[in-house]
């Protein structure tokens, strides 16, 4: 009997204690919240994910993932379906970035976004549930830069080889010889030029003062210049003088001169006319000189005419 009593205060306090470890849990896991389905894309492989891992929008915890699959289309697309709180902010410049959660090799999905903050909300339900695309990790990111660095280094390598190849040495020894070569050419036609190059001064100071007298001769034969144009001008003006000077005589002499020296050149003719009629005279009767010219008997018609 007192078996059975101890048996029975045993379940009771077994029953009583996982109603309280159920409150507890109940308790700490706050008020129920009606969750909103989202999907996340994407293309590159999600080790570590698993259902009910952890979601985070910037850090905060909002979410879980509760199934993963491949896209039904053969997109090779990995499907993650995940529930969010409703009072997370996913517009359509949300995106996904897996990160790993350290040495448990497990991974989480923290979600981000880059646009503005008067984006719309995305619509979502369970029916067609809001797709979220997923962006590569900084892991990922350095992973695939390392690989390219790394196939440039295995093409730098196999670059190299075909490089350094047996003749390839050979003929670079024989150009490695030819620049010591020149070298030693140009070191003994600089030794050569030494001289040269040391009378380049005095010929460069020389030079300059050839060039100041040029430029002295240039600037007194631009004041020659000056003059004789100057001298040039002053002929120029004693020439019109002058032209004007003779147009003024010319004028004179056309209009006063010459009516002048026409009347003394009709007198002089007529007195050389006279002079002839006396000469003539002179000629016929030459007593006419002492005694005067003896009348013409008169003509026919005129008084005192005899026919004979």
């Amino acid at each position: 009997m007192e078996r059975n009593a101890y048996a029975l205060a045993t379940g009771v306090f077994v029953v009583v204690l996982g109603i309280g470890l159920l409150l507890a849990a109940r308790w700490l896991q706050g008020p129920a919240v009606d969750r909103q389905p989202y999907q996340l894309i994407s293309k590159a492989s999600v080790a570590g994910l698993a259902p009910h891992s952890k979601v985070y929008y910037r850090g905060v915890d909002v979410g879980q993932v509760t199934a993963i699959q491949f896209a039904p289309d053969g997109s090779r697309d990995i499907l993650i379906d995940i529930v969010l709180e409703p009072r997370v902010p996913v517009t359509g410049n949300t995106y996904g970035v897996l990160k790993s959660q350290g040495l448990t090799g497990l991974s989480l999905v923290e979600l981000l976004d880059d646009g503005p903050l008067d984006a719309p909300h995305l619509a979502t339900s369970a029916a067609a549930p809001a797709r979220i695309p997923m962006r590569p990790s900084l892991l990922e990111s350095f992973q695939a830069v390392g690989q390219g660095i790394a196939e440039q280094i295995q093409q730098l390598s196999s670059n190299a080889n075909r490089l350094f190849t047996p003749d390839n040495i050979d003929r670079m020894s024989r150009i490695m010889a030819n620049l010591e070569h020149i070298s030693v050419r140009v070191d003994e036609l600089l030794i050569a030029t030494r001289p040269t190059l040391d009378r380049l001064p005095p010929m460069l100071a020389q030079g300059d003062t050839a060039l100041a007298e040029a430029g002295a001769t240039l600037r007194a034969l631009r004041d020659t210049l000056e003059l004789f144009q100057q001298r040039l001008g002053e002929a120029g003006a004693i020439a019109a003088r002058t032209e004007a000077t003779v147009q003024g005589i010319g004028a004179k002499v056309a209009t006063s001169t010459l009516p002048e020296l026409e009347a003394s050149v009709a007198a002089v003719a007529a007195a050389a006319k006279r002079f002839e009629q006396l000469a003539a005279t002179l000629e016929r009767d030459p007593p006419a000189l002492l005694l005067g010219t003896v009348p013409a008997p008169p003509g026919p018609g005129e008084p005192g005419y005899h026919p004979d």
